[in-house]
């Protein structure tokens, strides 16, 4: 899915997986920067995948110097290049712990560590309180809503093997192992800012419900903006002092079918609790 140009990772928006494959941003203008990390990361790979003798060791040379750049240099990035770097960096670590057993590198691993930490760091500090109410820009929305989606992918990775950066997480003092959810497929996948106003307008109140997924594998509505994705480290969420109400609920059924590749994904991660 990462190689192909047809498709975006559900963690990646398609407008910003076409800027990547194009190199250019939706005004035709020259090189895009602020995908320039994500970009790095999808060539390393088509090399990486290209079967040529010593493409692994090549691989990983470029990887810990983009992941030394990004230590160094995240203070300076805006929020579409930290955005960018942070989806390089989930690639990595997944690569990563998929051969770790097999080539095991503690200074590698420590440096991807330390540098999702610095870039979630940063990624914290584009603050959008209002990214999911009615009045939001569509470019906004997709922002935050990335930012919640790596979220995501980082807390079920997390599930699945120990990873130094989210322990900084404190999702689980409130009952809850990811929260919260993706908002759904439709609005996700929406071609452009016109047909995303109107999905998002087709719900009842204009705005998509909150849903965290439970310790004890339920899926509930949650409390508006009691809580909201600001990784710290990948999966950080800040609660509130409140404490934390679940309004209901949901059916798994029902939420899985307006959902994407995430859907599956969670419902695994409801497996492991």
């Amino acid at each position: 899915m990462l190689l192909d140009s047809e498709d975006a990772p559900p963690f990646v928006h398609p407008q910003l997986k076409s800027r990547v494959h194009t190199g250019v941003d939706n005004d035709g203008d020259s090189e895009d920067k602020q995908s320039e990390p994500l970009n790095n990361c999808i060539s390393l790979l088509h090399m990486l995948h290209s079967g040529v003798s010593g493409s692994r060791k090549l691989f990983w040379r470029n990887a810990r110097m983009e992941c030394e750049r990004f230590r160094e240099m995240h203070g300076t990035f805006d929020r579409w290049e930290t955005l960018s770097a942070t989806q390089a960096l989930f690639i990595y670590t997944v690569i990563r712990l998929d051969e770790h057993q097999k080539r095991p590198d503690q200074l590698l691993d420590s440096l991807l560590a330390v540098a999702v930490r610095a870039m979630a760091q940063r990624l914290n500090s584009f603050g959008l309180e209002f990214a999911y109410s009615h009045n939001t820009s569509w470019e906004d929305w997709i922002f935050e809503e990335s930012r919640r989606r790596l979220c995501v992918v980082f807390r079920v990775v997390s599930l699945l093997v120990h990873f130094e950066p989210t322990s900084l997480c404190q999702l689980h003092e409130t009952g809850l192992i990811i929260a919260p959810l993706p908002a759904r497929k439709r609005l996700w996948h929406a071609g452009d800012e016109m047909q995303w106003w109107a999905e998002k307008s087709s719900t009842n109140t204009g705005d998509e419900e909150d849903v965290g997924l439970t310790g004890s594998g339920e899926l509930v509505g949650l409390q508006r903006r009691w809580i909201s994705c600001r990784p710290t480290g990948p999966t950080f969420h800040h609660a509130s002092d409140l404490t934390p109400l679940f309004k209901k609920t949901l059916n798994w059924e029902k939420w899985c079918s307006g959902m994407d590749e995430l859907g599956g994904l969670i419902m695994l991660a409801a497996t492991l609790t």
